[in-house]
């Protein structure tokens, strides 16, 4: 996958867009659901792409996406806290 070698990009100096919301290769590494049942795939590439220093990311499920980066950070905040 693109994704595993995202940071790859970071070389350009530009910022970082991903747009892995409900894509197929979802389906493809998980149960083949359709789009609509993608939502923990989709959270799980933005998830890693946050990770990995992506900078924007389009996605379909906007309040979800934004729960799971705040609880990300907020884990990532008190693990450096420790």
């Amino acid at each position: 996958l693109i994704l595993r070698n995202i940071t790859k990009f970071s070389d350009l100096e530009c910022p970082i867009l991903l747009g892995s919301s409900r894509k197929s290769f979802i389906a493809k590494v998980s149960n083949d659901e359709p789009p609509e049942q993608r939502l923990a795939g989709s959270l799980s590439s933005v998830l890693w792409g946050l990770s990995q220093g992506v900078n924007f990311f389009r996605v379909h499920d906007v309040p979800e996406t934004i729960q799971a980066i705040k609880v990300y950070r907020a884990i990532a905040d008190a693990k450096s806290d420790s």
